[in-house]
């Protein structure tokens, strides 16, 4: 059993990796499609040709070899251009090809073996491949007039058919055949094309709103730079999973005291962004407005506020949320106060590394409504590092399917915190980068630093 999980493991990879070859970035969905379309024909070609070629081989028929080396050869050569980018001259090879290597094999072998009749689906594959009437059109006429040609040169060959009428039959028989696929497929096309089109403008009109609230969040959020007029030694790594995110940062100075909070909301993408917005709202009334600067009484006032705000209809539940950690930072007094609601706190001092753990208590949702925050002192001397992370960095999946874990993510942490701030922030990101490799990201990532 576990010798075929590995194996399916290692065939499909590689199977999307050969499709994908190609697909550069930027092209339309319909584009990439017809590319990956045209690799999967041509590779399964060559499979084709390869075991015939084996089969030839081992039953010792010469006569065979030859036309199928010939075959392997010529059509090669549109997909090595389908590889490199030429798309348009690898998809006319692609249906020219085998209207002459098909014809050549109709007069080398004559029409018993029906190998003339393929042609009828190299000339549907003008129709799935352009857009362009005119080309369609052209390609398939060719493909037709080919395929009657390759019945004529084969009845000189050899006396297939007995009487003129019966020629004139099959040949109508054919003309009927041809137009019928044509017409077929290109109602099928048809129907497909304008689907696809209208999904598509739908997509563009949805993602083109998302990239507008995208820069609507960011604006809301301000630039991460400047935590550094707050506090000079600091860093922060965002990295959106989608567009929007649902991890969220936040920063202000008051009265003296710099507060700093990171905060992973419920979800990621748009739903995410919704409460990143109601969480710098409400944080913005609490401390710039209310001037509230005890962390754990910001998170009653910031859960009582999103509860209510969430839960308006008493006949509708919400189990949004947000999991978040707030430090208030007293140079003067040389202290840090922090609460967090799920979240874990990385305070490192004389190089040993501190995981001050949060209560386990989500803000907002729809259950235990008598939540008790609470606040944590911590003397401060120069040279300690403070991390405020979200959990999508260390929920990360690897090529290899394996989570960077907690345990791994404190390590490096540790590592890291001798390092200069801006060497830091550099080091998260190549970490960060190095281990999702071409994996998709798993979730938003939000990691900020804090050199005392």
């Amino acid at each position: 059993m576990v010798k075929k999980k590995s194996a399916s493991i290692g065939i499909r990879p590689m199977w999307d990796y050969l499709l994908n070859l190609g697909v550069k970035n930027g092209l339309e969905d319909l584009e990439i499609r017809k590319i990956r379309l045209l690799n999967s024909i041509l590779i399964i070609g060559q499979f084709i040709f390869f075991v015939l070629l084996i089969k030839s081989l081992f039953q010792n028929l010469t006569g065979e070899v030859y036309p199928q080396l010939v075959g392997a050869v010529l059509f090669a050569i549109p997909l090595i251009l389908n590889f490199s980018g030429s798309y348009r001259a690898a998809r006319v090879l692609c249906v020219v090809i085998p209207y002459l290597y098909l014809m050549g094999l109709s007069v080398y072998w004559g029409e018993s073996r029906g190998s003339q009749l393929i042609i009828f689906g190299s000339a549907s594959l003008a129709i799935l491949f352009f857009e362009d009437r005119k080309m369609i059109n052209s390609l398939f006429i060719i493909g037709m007039l080919i395929l009657i040609a390759a019945h004529i040169v084969s009845w000189n060959v050899e006396q297939f058919y007995f009487s003129p009428s019966e020629k004139v039959s099959f040949v109508l028989n054919l003309v009927i055949t041809a137009i019928m696929i044509y017409f077929i497929f290109n109602i099928f096309k048809t129907q497909n094309y304008n689907y696809q089109k209208e999904l598509s403008q739908k997509n563009k009109s949805i993602t083109d709103s998302i990239h507008y609230a995208g820069r609507i969040q960011s604006s809301i959020l301000g630039d991460p730079n400047d935590l550094k007029k707050i506090v000079e030694a600091s860093f922060i790594f965002y990295k959106p999973k989608d567009i929007v995110s649902g991890d969220f940062y936040w920063f202000a100075e008051k009265e003296g005291k710099k507060i700093i909070v990171a905060s992973d909301c419920t979800g990621h993408g748009v739903p995410g962004a919704f409460m990143t917005v109601l969480g710098t709202s409400i944080l913005n009334e609490i401390i710039n407005e209310r001037k509230i600067l005890d962390p754990a009484e910001m998170l009653k006032v910031l859960d009582d506020k999103v509860r209510n705000t969430l839960q308006g209809n008493e006949n509708i539940k919400s189990e949004e949320g947000m999991d978040i950690g707030i430090i208030v930072l007293d140079e003067t007094e040389k202290t840090v106060t922090y609460a967090g609601a799920n979240h874990t706190l990385y305070f490192i001092q004389k190089d040993e590394l501190k995981a001050e753990k949060a209560n386990k208590l989500p803000i907002g949702g729809s259950e235990n409504t008598n939540k008790d925050f609470q606040t944590l002192k911590i003397d401060i001397q120069e040279g300690d590092t403070i991390y405020l992370v979200s959990d999508g960095f260390q929920d990360q999946f690897s090529p290899a399917g394996k989570k960077y874990m907690r345990s791994q993510f404190r390590n490096f942490l540790h590592k890291i915190s001798s390092l200069p701030i801006t060497e830091q922030s550099s080091a998260v990101d190549q970490e960060f980068t190095s281990w999702k490799g071409h994996e998709p990201q798993t979730d938003d990532v939000l990691v900020i630093g804090i050199k005392l």
